[in-house]
């Protein structure tokens, strides 16, 4: 799950001909020569400190916090360290130490890339190690699934003009899609936490570089750094005004300085936990970390006497990753991160000027959650204890906010206050499905792995489930990476059943298969259909009959070529229904079953984008026949490998277009 550091191949010679097709190889190679040697010292001098204490504290050793002071505590426990292995001569600071300190934590064979203090910021070393060991196979799945769809609209960046601004944007924020390049920037940032995490979980080297590519092609152009300027050393500057209207709608530049700051922000969380120590010789990091820099010198400095929740947790994430790597401590700020978090989340588990935000205290509710549970553990990557009350305040914010999610009128004693928001008595502004959130859901998965004997953890994982999303964690765009997949793949609690049901086993004599159209020779065609029939099937040696049964494969946006569909379903009789359900069946989602003349006709299952929606169907079966199609599904590669074996081309193109709707 932890990625070689091996060079790209032809990393130099990629990189000149970007420059040069753009005119600028000049402009960069001065860039490189004026600070690569300043950022080869604060990348391999300033952090041993830190990274010996905190595998010294990982191998159980008490040196108090992760500070980069090697004090007293420090320096016995490396003598202890010494003394318990048998260390001839004294341990020196230097990256060897590091090397020796994280084989006895890890294990030789199995160090990862983002253990450097320079990055992973976030993610304690327990953890780590945790995912480390996790079933690669359950990694695969829950981190690394449908990154195609990520992919394509990242690659859809590179064709299109960089963007310099961002601009527009009111108060109430409730006019993105007027704001030219804000949805842009939004769906890039989660498409890029989605094939972060694969890049973290190991999964493809491919998409790894799907990701570098736009931070790159973005970076070269200063993508984002026209965007006003709200900020002079950090401090605001007066002129960026917010909310000077009751109804939110007047123009706010510190809407738009915020925005790109935050998104951006993201961008360096995702890229500095998974892609930076990844390939380190090639040249395009120094680009890359050279235009985060520039986002990073914008910030607002977090004032630590006057912490509020949002911004990433009054900006102080930035400022804890930017002390990182700068070899600077962040423990006196994480300290009153703490203090902030203990003196506003409230016995009742309300948080201060979040849950009273009116029709928008549920959303609010649920992004303070996600600074809580994550500072909390970047708390805990620093060496510090969470106490045992704030913990279960916490743990009744998390009930507060499922109740809420469940009945929004349970918030309304809190949300009649409407903190710069409107009220609505019984209603909240929010997603009617937990599983429809690319963004702020790694809190739950945060909230299930260290609250594991909670109700709310129970409840969180079955509405997961229910929406048959259980790769939700794969992404966050608020993160960065897919955060949630990193503490779902190590919980014990979280046994996908994909992983887990026993498949019946599906036998059968011949198989007979009919394309239309046989092939597709213009654009314009978006829909194929295979008719199959099987002969003498028997299901776990009992003899079924001669079924028949029809995939539809919608190719949609002309991706035919590449045996790339969008929707992937099996057609079946109604006659599969319980004897009452048919009339049930147009409570489901629509491409789970087809009418004729206003009569549900046929009935639909989809394989990869959209299974989600196969529950409400599979519920409305009878038993006999839910078991003869998980064991078809299962066996349709079986299928078309012996119904196609006569067309080898065809045949090699249907296995293609099902093994990539599977990992869809």
């Amino acid at each position: 799950m932890f990625c070689p550091l091996q060079p790209i191949e032809s990393n130099k010679y990629y990189f000149v001909k970007v420059i040069a097709n753009k005119h600028i190889f000049q402009v960069i190679t001065a860039i490189i020569i004026s600070i690569i040697l300043p950022f080869s010292l604060q990348a391999s001098e300033r952090k041993t400190e830190f990274e010996v204490q905190a595998l010294l504290s990982a191998l159980g050793y008490d040196i108090g916090e992760i500070d980069g002071i090697f004090g007293a505590k420090s320096k016995s426990a490396l003598v202890q360290f010494e003394n318990t292995n048998k260390i001839g001569s004294a341990l020196k600071l230097e990256e060897s130490t590091t090397l020796l300190l994280s084989e006895k934590y890890f294990g030789e064979k199995f160090i990862p890339i983002n253990l450097d203090w320079n990055g992973n910021f976030i993610v304690p070393l327990e953890v780590l190690k945790k995912f480390n060991s996790a079933p690669q196979k359950k990694i695969n799945f829950l981190c690394g699934k449908n990154p195609e769809s990520s992919v394509n609209r990242l690659n859809d960046n590179l064709k299109r003009p960089i963007p310099l601004r961002l601009s527009g944007y009111n108060s109430r924020m409730d006019n993105r899609i007027n704001v030219p390049h804000a949805e842009q920037l939004s769906l890039a940032t989660i498409d890029f936490s989605h094939l972060a995490t694969i890049a973290m979980g190991g999964i493809s080297e491919t998409y790894t570089e799907d990701a570098m590519k736009l931070l790159f092609y973005w970076a070269s152009g200063e993508a984002f750094l026209d965007t006003v300027q709200c900020t002079n050393s950090g401090v605001l500057k007066k002129e960026c005004t917010e909310w000077t209207q009751p109804d939110g709608q007047d123009l706010s530049l510190i809407k738009d300085h915020g925005t790109v700051q935050m998104e951006m922000m993201h961008l360096s969380y995702g890229y500095y936990m998974s892609l930076a120590n990844q390939n380190v010789n090639d040249p395009r990091h120094i680009v890359i970390k050279k235009w985060f820099g520039e986002f990073f010198q914008r910030n607002k400095s977090p004032d630590m006497e006057n912490l509020t929740f949002g911004m990433d947790h009054a900006w102080s994430w930035p400022k804890i990753l930017q002390n990182q790597i700068e070899g600077k401590s962040s423990i006196n700020l994480i300290k009153s991160l703490l203090d902030h978090i203990d003196q506003n989340v409230f016995e009742d588990g309300s948080i201060k000027d979040r849950t009273t935000r009116g029709n928008r205290a549920l959303w609010y509710h649920h992004d303070g959650m996600k600074e809580i549970l994550v500072t909390l553990e970047i708390a805990r990557r620093h060496g510090l204890k969470i106490p045992d009350k704030l913990n279960k305040k916490v743990e009744k914010a998390g009930e507060l906010f499922l109740k809420g999610f469940q009945d929004n009128s349970y918030l309304d004693r809190w949300a009649k206050v409407a903190h710069n928001a409107i009220y609505e008595p019984g209603y909240q502004d929010f997603k009617s499905s937990i599983t429809d959130m690319p963004n702020n859901n790694s809190w739950f998965y945060i909230f299930a792995y260290r609250y594991p004997n909670s109700t709310v953890t129970e409840e969180l994982l079955s509405l997961i489930y229910k929406g048959q999303d259980e790769t939700l964690g794969s992404k966050d765009g608020q993160i960065g990476f897919g955060l949630g997949c990193v503490y779902s793949a190590i919980n014990d609690n979280i046994l996908l059943p994909q992983l887990t049901d026993k498949i019946s086993t599906l036998s059968f004599d011949k198989v007979n298969i009919i394309e239309s159209p046989k092939r597709m020779t213009s654009e314009t065609e978006i829909f194929q259909e295979l008719n199959v029939k099987l002969t003498n099937v028997s299901l776990d040696g009992d003899f079924i009959g001669n079924p028949r049964f029809s995939i539809l494969l919608d190719f949609k946006n002309h991706m035919y070529k590449h045996s790339k569909t969008f929707l992937y379903r099996i057609t079946f009789p109604t006659k599969s229904l319980k004897s009452d359900a048919l009339l049930d069946v147009k409570d489901c989602y629509h491409i789970t079953y087809r009418e004729n003349n206003g009569q549900v006709d046929t009935l639909r299952y989809l394989i990869g984008n959209g299974a989600r929606y196969n529950e409400c169907i599979l519920e409305l079966m009878r038993p006999d026949k839910v078991k003869f199609l998980k064991s078809l599904v299962n066996s349709l590669p079986s299928v078309i490998d012996r119904g196609l074996a006569h067309v080898p081309d065809r045949r090699e193109f249907h296995m293609l277009a099902l093994e990539k709707a599977q990992n869809q």
